[in-house]
């Protein structure tokens, strides 16, 4: 994880859906904080990435001035453009095209090519290739991706004490939102220490790593149970004594990531609420990408607490946020 000075980065997508539940929802203020941190975010771009920086804001320069120069003006949500300006700050050698919200035809979309902004407002100026051009969050794809955030703030994940064969630990929930996902995944388990808060929720002492335990497999054991197979015994043994003395575990994979607070795997069925992190299966809705944005520690602490899908590339920030 790249960080600096008090800023950290979370997906591009995650803090666009914040924005989105904050309008659904009338919360107006966050959702200007929302509009803010994309703003701000290029600022904070420069002192590391220089180019990237100037491509976000090449994008977002461009679609105001099509919006006053053109025949038919470029209509957009801010938030569609902060996401879409991301894209092409990390890969700005990125084809596609971004439709505007007040077109009826196939005319009236920004153009976006290597070098080349260009915005398509009549089709005299319309490409052969325009239409083999990957179309910018439409309407189905944009109703999906929050559609996906939805079930998963509203479903329960959680981790839970099993014995079914060799196996010791399962994560329970609606994987019917997964459907995509390979029967079996590799994975990486760790151990972590809780941070320690007082009873206004002040952090006291910051939580850490405690060790690294190695790989294990994710098996879709139905669409309500994953199992956590191919635990090594040895490790079986350190794990069940870490749910003794209250640890948390990371279970990290290329499609999920989940953290939790071990049950208590002497006692079967015992259990504890799961946090999952989405960016990776919402990257569909990004040409396969993952785009992150700069944003300060605090904001990012404020949005994974609200928003329990909103998750930093920080494991340590992303623990605080959800230890009770």
């Amino acid at each position: 994880m790249y960080m600096i000075s008090g800023h950290v980065k979370l997906p591009a997508i995650q803090i666009w859906a914040a924005g989105y539940k904050a309008a659904e929802r009338g919360y107006t203020d966050d959702l200007v904080a929302i509009l803010n941190i994309f703003s701000k975010s290029s600022k904070i771009l420069k002192t590391f990435d220089k180019k990237a920086a100037e491509n976000f804001d090449h994008l977002l320069k461009s679609t105001k001035a099509i919006s006053k120069n053109s025949v038919l003006p470029f209509v957009r949500d801010p938030l569609d453009i902060f996401l879409a300006a991301s894209i092409y700050a990390q890969r700005s050698h990125a084809q596609f095209k971004i439709r505007s919200d007040i077109s009826y035809v196939d005319s009236g979309f920004l153009r976006v090519r290597p070098k080349d902004l260009d915005y398509v407002d009549c089709s005299m100026n319309m490409i052969r290739a325009d239409s083999l051009i990957s179309e910018f969050m439409s309407p189905s794809d944009k109703s999906q991706a929050l559609k996906m955030i939805d079930q998963f703030s509203q479903n329960k994940f959680e981790l839970v004490t099993t014995n079914v064969g060799d196996d010791i630990l399962k994560i329970t929930g609606d994987f019917n939102i997964l459907s995509e996902i390979v029967k079996s995944l590799k994975c990486n388990l760790s151990l972590w220490v809780a941070p320690q808060k007082n009873d206004h929720g002040k952090l006291i002492n910051h939580g850490l790593k405690s060790r690294q335990l190695g790989e294990a497999m994710l098996d879709i054991f139905s669409a309500n149970e994953i199992l956590v197979a191919g635990i090594k015994s040895e490790i079986q043994l350190e794990i069940t004594a870490a749910s003794l003395a209250d640890r948390w575990l990371l279970i990290e994979s290329e499609q999920i990531k989940v953290f939790g607070r071990l049950p208590n795997l002497t006692i079967d069925g015992d259990r504890n609420i799961a946090a999952i992190d989405t960016s990776s299966m919402m990257s569909n809705y990004l040409f396969n990408t993952n785009p992150l944005i700069c944003l300060e520690e605090d904001s990012a602490t404020y949005l994974t607490k609200t928003f329990n899908w909103c998750v930093p590339n920080d494991s340590l920030l992303w623990l605080e946020a959800i230890a009770k």
